[in-house]
């Protein structure tokens, strides 16, 4: 009788242990969405509102889902880098940026993504639009930019252009992979 007893505990113990592994396993986690990882960024960021946040990305870093976020707020860029899985703020740094006048924060400049997208192609002699592989704006440092790729005869051109005044930030050539 206590031999049949010690056997019907071993497996009830062994019954309930299965049982939470299977649990465990089966346990599905949901995402944060982007707006919650938003807000995680700006409660970082006394005073700073949606209108400060200037990106917001869901990307995959070191095998994480994440979403970079970079809100530019009382002359300063915050960039964070937070979980998708659970929003922890995996990382977080803040630089002081280039002051911008009140007229270039609110204007979308004269030099438009298709003065740049024509202004790399001047630059690069012999190719067409169909050779833009990208094209689009951003922000470095607080100053809004156009970022150009374009692939011509096995080679990779890549501008960065002021978004303001068109000027070129940087250039580069290489040949492609």
């Amino acid at each position: 009788m206590k031999k049949v007893l010690k056997v019907t505990a071993v497996l009830a113990m062994a019954a309930v242990v299965i049982m939470g592994l299977a649990a465990c396993g089966t346990e599905k986690t949901e995402e944060i969405t982007k707006d919650q990882a938003v807000q995680i960024a700006l409660n970082q960021v006394q005073g700073a509102g949606t209108s400060d946040v200037i990106r917001s990305d869901k990307t995959v870093s070191d095998g994480n889902v994440v979403y970079d976020i970079t809100i530019i707020y009382d002359g300063s860029e915050y960039d964070f880098e937070i979980s998708a899985s659970d929003g922890s703020i995996l990382e977080q740094d803040s630089d002081k940026v280039a002051a911008v006048t009140a007229a270039e924060a609110g204007s979308t400049g004269k030099f438009s993504l298709d003065d740049a997208k024509a202004a790399a192609l001047a630059e690069v002699e012999g190719a067409t639009a169909s050779d833009i592989v990208k094209a689009k704006k951003g922000y470095d440092d607080g100053v809004r930019e156009y970022e150009i790729e374009i692939h011509y005869n096995g080679l990779e051109h890549d501008f960065t252009y002021n978004a303001i005044s068109g000027e070129i930030i940087e250039k580069s050539v290489e040949l492609l992979d």
